[in-house]
């Protein structure tokens, strides 16, 4: 995200090293006398907006990644404590405090959830970066050579943005990654192919709550198909 604050001084150092100093011969194509303000703010606006929108996800998948972390170890280890039924008074206050719904598929849901409106912002703040440079460039003669300068360090921002893109994307993915693991280890248990796992033992006789189990399983499978298709 650093790279957003050189984005933003470098842009504009160049739009106002093409708009002063040099004549006409640098002032970009079509210039009335203060587009080259409005076009330095535009790109100000949105380049800060965006940075803002991506630092703010990036708070959210660290919730994300620690709500996962409450269920299942890096190695796909379920915390088998979080199904374990409650018995005599404590099952009775849990039924009535919980209904049909468990508190960690409440929890899971209102976590993603954030993300997911996180993300969309971000997407929404990265076009808006990417339309404020193509404007830019679009004031520009790219045919006069003494313009050149100035459309190669747009286009290297551009790129940056598309790299920055990409690299959100891949954060998604890795988040999806992990959902996958959570999705493995619960099915081990529910289908009985597992009977044991590290830190807990053996899982014969836990009074595990597998209908619970299987809402979190179907949960995290609607979590993962939204991850995917970001």
């Amino acid at each position: 995200m650093k790279y957003y604050n050189r984005l933003c001084g470098s842009v504009l150092a160049v739009i106002a090293a093409g708009s002063i100093g040099c004549g006409q011969t640098m002032r970009p194509f079509g210039y009335s006398n203060g587009d080259d303000q409005v076009i330095s703010n535009d790109v100000t606006d949105s380049l800060a907006k965006a940075e803002l929108a991506a630092k703010e996800a990036n708070l959210a998948i660290e919730e994300a990644n620690a709500i996962i972390a409450q269920i299942t170890d890096e190695n796909g280890n379920i915390n088998v404590g979080l199904f374990r039924k409650p018995s005599g008074a404590q099952a009775q206050q849990a039924v009535g405090a919980m209904g049909l719904l468990d508190p960690l598929t409440n929890q899971l849901r209102a976590v993603f959830d954030k993300l997911f409106a996180k993300v969309l912002v971000v997407k929404q703040q990265f076009g808006k970066a990417r339309q404020a440079l193509n404007d830019a460039l679009a004031k520009i003669d790219q045919t006069n050579p003494a313009n050149a300068a100035m459309v190669a360090e747009i286009m290297a921002q551009l790129a940056k943005i598309d790299q920055l893109e990409a690299q959100f994307s891949t954060q998604m993915h890795s988040l999806a990654s992990k959902l996958d693991l959570a999705i493995s280890g619960l099915d081990g248990i529910l289908k009985g192919v597992i009977t044991f796992l590290p830190g807990w033992g053996s899982l014969i006789g836990l009074a595990l709550d597998m209908l619970v189990m299987g809402d979190i399983k179907a949960l995290i499978l609607e979590l993962k198909a939204k991850l995917m298709a970001l």
